[in-house]
């Protein structure tokens, strides 16, 4: 499966469009950019370490989007 470039900002403004005010939507951008890049370093993991760690990816997540 492939996110083309089109798919991967049309989700991004899907979910962006249910907010109301701009800080809301400042909010779930920083938290969606965050998984999105775990997700893909995790992808990476994967695939080139042969093993992933889901906590860790979890933690990650939080950790990006408090600190951005």
């Amino acid at each position: 499966m492939k996110v083309l470039q089109a798919q991967f900002n049309s989700h991004l403004w899907k979910h962006l469009g249910s907010c109301s005010q701009n800080i809301e939507k400042l909010a779930l951008g920083i938290v969606w950019a965050s998984m999105v890049w775990v997700l893909w370093k995790q992808k990476n993991s994967i695939i080139f370490n042969n093993g992933y760690n889901l906590e860790g990816a979890v933690d990650e997540i939080k950790y990006m989007a408090w600190n951005w």
